[in-house]
This record gives C-alpha cells, structure tokens and sequence, in this order.
C-alpha cells in the first residue's frame, strides 16, 4: 500500500487568494448595473400591471400631471440668472 504524503496548500492558496482579489475587484463595477437592472426590471413588471388595469389610464394621467405641475413649480422657483 502506497504511503498517504500530505503537502501544504502554500501554492494552491496563493493562487486562490489571486482569484477572489481579481473578483473583488471587478465585482463593484458590475453592483450598480445590476441594482439599475433590478430597478428596471420591477418597473416593467409594475408598467405591465398599470397597462392591465381599468385605472392604468387614469393613474398615468395623474402621474403625468403631478410631474408638469411638479416641473413648473421647480422651474418657477429657480433662481434667474
């Protein structure tokens, strides 16, 4: 029976720490894309409700409407330059 060697994981664990720090790295470049991919993928599930709905139509118009009248306002109080 062949004798069980056993050897430390010194290279093996240099090589595994080089690869979770290349991860690390890229991975806080791709959080914000996939925090805005979530964001856009709850709006369209919500737009398709809205569409669905009786009311979709009348809570576009008032959603609509609050923001020109939010966006005049905002205009209206804006310093002149």
């Amino acid at each position: 029976m062949p004798s069980l060697e056993i050897h430390p994981l010194s290279d093996l664990r240099n090589e595994a720490a080089r690869l979770v720090e290349k991860r690390c790295t890229h991975q806080p470049a791709a959080e914000p894309l996939l925090s805005n991919l979530g964001y856009a993928v709850r709006a369209d599930a919500l737009a398709e409700r809205v569409r669905q709905s009786g009311r979709g139509a009348r809570v576009r118009r008032f959603a609509t409407g609050g923001i020109f009248v939010a966006l005049g306002i905002t205009a209206a109080a804006a310093p002149r330059s």
